[in-house]
C-alpha cells in the first residue's frame, strides 16, 4: 500500500518513529506501541501486533503463584479502590464513557485520569480469574481527537494489546459482551447487548421467529467447523424453505472460511455478478506456511472435511508454480474474468434480512458482498468491521519481546474502499430498540 503518491509520507513516519525510539529511555518496553503505529499507516485490518506475554495454567496453583512473582504481575499499575467514593461520584458524573461495567469474568470503574498516556482508565473491581486483583489498572484510554481513541488493553495474562478505534462509546468495542450497570442510562450500546441472540458461547442457533419467519445467527464462521456447518445446513435448510421470510444474523462474526456460508447465499441468489479478483503473495516462507496448514487439516480432517483440504493443496500447488515475490490470481480464469451464477434461484425464502454490526468482520463480509447483489435480501445494522481487502493470515512471534505479528497472504483490491471504514448496510439500525424487532418490522414494511 505504499505508492508513490504517499511514499513521501511513509518516509518521514520511518524516520520520526526511529527518532522517537533512539530518544527513549527503555524502548523494549514499549516496542509495540512504535510497532502499531507503523503499521498502521498501512490501512490493513488484518494487519495486526499483539503481545506475547506470559502463559499461565489457571489450573495449576503453581502456575499462577509463578505468574503473581512475575515483574508483569507486580508492575502493574495499581489503584487505592474506594468502592463508596466511585459510586458517589459516577452518581453525579455526565460523561457518558465513565461508569460501572462488567463482562462474563471482569467488573471495572471507567473513570477520568488525564496524563500523557491517557484521559481514562478502567481499575478492577472483581475478576473470576486468579490473575486480576482489585485496583489494577485493566485499561488506558486516550483521546486522539473526536471521536478517535487509542486503547491500551491489558489482557488477561496482562500482555499489552494497543489499538486505534473509532467510537462514541469506546467501551462497547474494546470488551466483548460488556454491559454497563452503573449508572444505569439509555445509550445505543447498552441496547445493543439486549438483542435476542443465542446464548454466550453458542456458536449457531436457528428457530422460527413466527408462522412466517426463520432466524439463524452465526457466531462464527471457522474453518475448522466445516463438517459441522455441513451437517447443521443439511438439516436446517429445507426447514429454511418452508417460510417465506429469513433473517441471517451475523453480528460479532469475526470471519474464518468462506465455505462456511455459501448453502445461506444459494439461498439469497438471484442475479449473477462478476467476482473479485483476489491475489496470492507467493514466497518460500508463505508456501511453507500453507503447507503446514494443510498437513494441520489432514490430521484433522473429520472437523475440516475433504473440500477445505483439497483448496488447501489446490492454493500450495498454485504458489509453487508462479514466481517467487509474486502476486497470482486465485481463480481459474484464464484471461478471462469470472462470473457468480446459478443454474435456479429458490423460490423460499422470498425476503431476507441479513444483519451484521461494527464486529463483522473478513469472511462474514464475504458473505455480505456477495448478498449486496441479491434483490431479495436488505442489508440492515451498522457499518461492518472492515476486514475484507487482505485475508487468509498466518502469525509468527517475534525472537526476542514475544510478540506476535499478524500478516495477510492474498488481496483483493476491488474491495480497498470498504478496508477499516466497514460495508454500510442499506438500511441503519437505531439504537434505541433491539435490533431484532426492528428486522421484523422491515420485513413488513419492506
Amino acid at each position: 500500500n505504499v505508492t508513490n503518491a504517499n511514499r513521501e509520507q511513509y518516509n518521514k513516519l520511518k524516520k520520526d518513529i526511529l527518532a522517537d525510539i533512539q530518544a527513549h529511555q527503555n524502548p523494549d518496553m514499549v516496542c509495540l506501541a512504535f510497532m502499531k503505529r507503523y503499521i498502521e499507516f498501512f490501512r490493513d485490518n488484518h494487519l495486526q501486533v499483539w503481545g506475547g506475554g506470559m502463559e499461565v495454567d489457571e489450573n495449576k496453583p503453581e502456575s499462577i503463584a509463578k505468574f503473581k512473582e512475575s515483574d508483569v504481575f507486580k508492575n502493574r499499575e495499581r489503584i487505592q479502590y474506594d468502592s463508596a467514593k466511585v459510586y458517589q461520584y459516577l452518581a453525579k458524573s455526565q460523561d457518558p464513557i465513565e461508569g460501572v461495567y462488567k463482562t462474563s469474568v471482569y467488573e471495572f470503574a471507567v473513570l477520568k485520569n488525564q496524563n500523557s498516556l491517557r484521559d481514562y482508565y478502567a481499575v478492577m473491581i472483581r475478576s473470576t480469574t486468579p490473575l486480576w486483583e482489585k485496583g489494577q489498572v485493566k485499561l488506558d484510554l486516550k483521546r486522539m481527537k473526536g471521536n478517535d481513541f487509542q486503547s491500551v488493553l491489558y489482557m488477561r495474562n496482562h500482555s499489552l494489546n494497543i489499538q486505534n478505534i473509532t467510537s462514541e462509546s469506546p467501551i462497547f468495542d474494546i470488551f466483548g459482551g460488556v454491559q454497563k450497570t452503573f449508572p444505569k442510562q439509555e445509550s445505543k450500546e447498552v441496547t445493543k447487548q439486549t438483542f435476542s441472540s443465542a446464548s454466550e458461547g453458542e456458536w449457531f442457533q436457528f428457530k422460527a421467529l413466527n408462522d412466517s419467519t426463520h432466524y439463524v445467527h452465526i457466531k462464527t464462521f471457522n474453518g475448522s467447523l466445516q463438517t459441522k456447518f455441513d451437517s447443521v445446513y443439511k438439516q436446517i435448510i429445507p426447514i429454511i424453505k418452508t417460510k417465506p421470510y429469513l433473517i441471517i444474523d451475523i453480528r460479532d462474526n469475526g470471519g474464518g472460511s468462506d465455505n462456511n456460508w455459501k448453502p445461506l447465499a444459494q439461498l439469497a441468489y438471484t442475479t449473477p455478478y462478476e467476482y473479485d479478483k483476489t491475489y496470492v503473495f507467493c514466497t518460500t516462507e508463505t508456501i511453507k506456511r500453507y503447507e503446514e496448514m494443510v498437513e494441520r487439516m489432514e490430521k484433522n480432517r473429520k472437523d475440516y472435511g475433504d473440500d477445505m483440504i483439497k483448496w488447501g493443496k489446490e492454493r500450495v500447488n498454485l504458489m509453487k508454480k508462479a514466481p517467487l515475490n509474486s502476486f497470482v490470481p486465485t481463480g481459474k480464469y484464464k484471461g478471462k474474468n469470472k462470473y457468480r451464477k446459478q443454474k435456479n434461484i429458490e423460490p423460499t425464502p422470498k425476503k431476507i434480512i441479513l444483519m451484521y454490526n461494527r464486529n463483522s468482520g473478513s469472511a462474514a463480509e464475504g458473505l455480505i458482498l456477495d448478498a449486496m447483489h441479491s434483490k431479495k435480501v436488505i442489508t440492515f445494522g451498522e457499518n461492518s468491521g472492515g476486514y475484507i481487502t487482505f485475508g487468509n493470515v498466518m502469525t509468527i512471534s517475534t525472537p526476542q519481546l514475544n510478540l506476535s505479528l499478524q500478516t495477510a497472504t492474498q488481496k483483493t483490491p476491488n474491495r480497498f474502499k470498504y478496508e477499516k471504514t466497514g460495508i454500510p448496510p442499506q438500511v441503519k439500525a437505531n439504537n434505541h430498540t433491539d435490533w431484532l424487532i426492528q428486522a421484523l418490522d422491515l420485513l413488513k414494511t419492506k
